[in-house]
């Protein structure tokens, strides 16, 4: 899963397992797959067994207290990495800035939805089959937009003018990402939604965390990242996603993934 910026793995704790207080920068779901446990998330004690699902915002600080149950504590685990903005024609990443935590309800209309998912990963994490990574990350894609809406939603759209502004960042995330190898200044993508620069930086700002520009370079990254991973010269793949120079490819690539298009 390297060739994403996200990350599924297994844990496994013993019984009477204790860790000590941490506080995260990630955005992280987690599925019992067996045993019982007490977390503490943010000071509260939340009573956790098989099938309970649970959504960690990036500014939680969260601890195993204590595994209860005789059997090992299993839980598997989809961690969204901090560079990571998702784009969906309805899904804006927002749950990276919630202040809120979740024990998702086992009678909630996505729990289903979620498990569906987690079992669609560890199916293919256990497989060898062509296009299995794409696979993967279309599933992760999916819990992502399923994030959005259970925690974005509900921090944004308490008024008209929240909801708008929700359509609008969706509509910039959509034209990026289908414009990605073209000229996008914050002129041109604010005139094809009809709306001025600043407003458009003040709201995209505000939405996702990052500034325009600073989620075109990283998109732009991502897509060189896949690109290179699937046999494209780092070159080739640079000008593919969008960057008009190979000195500010290289500089761009370093900054947000740490490393040298080489070792991709």
């Amino acid at each position: 899963m390297e060739a994403f910026p996200f990350q599924y793995r297994v844990t496994k704790k013993e019984s009477g397992h204790r860790e000590m207080p941490m506080s995260f920068d990630e955005l992280k779901f987690v599925h019992v797959l067996s045993g019982t446990c007490c977390w503490n998330i943010n000071g509260e004690i939340f009573s956790v067994e098989k099938d309970d699902v649970l959504i960690f915002s990036r500014k939680d600080q969260r601890y195993i207290q204590e595994v209860t149950s005789s059997e090992p504590l299993v839980m598997e685990q989809v961690i969204f990495l901090p560079i990571t903005v998702y784009p969906a024609e309805e899904c804006v990443a927002l749950f990276f800035e919630t202040e809120k935590c979740s024990l998702l309800p086992k009678n909630h209309e996505y729990h289903t939805k979620i498990l569906e998912d987690f079992a669609s990963i560890r199916t293919e994490m256990s497989e060898d089959l062509p296009w299995k990574n794409e696979w993967i990350a279309n599933r992760i894609t999916s819990m992502a937009i399923t994030a959005a809406r259970l925690l974005g939603l509900e921090r944004k759209n308490s008024s008209v003018t929240g909801r708008a502004q929700y359509r609008t960042v969706c509509e910039a995330l959509a034209y990026l990402h289908e414009n990605l190898g073209e000229d996008l200044s914050r002129e041109r993508v604010a005139a094809a939604l009809y709306i001025s620069p600043s407003h458009l930086s003040r709201i995209f700002k505000e939405y996702t965390g990052v500034t325009l520009q600073e989620y075109i370079v990283r998109c732009r990254v991502e897509r060189a990242v896949a690109l290179i991973r699937n046999g494209k010269r780092p070159i080739d793949a640079a000008f593919e996603s969008g960057f008009g120079s190979t000195s500010g490819f290289y500089r761009a690539f370093s900054a947000v993934t740490g490393k040298k298009p080489k070792d991709f």
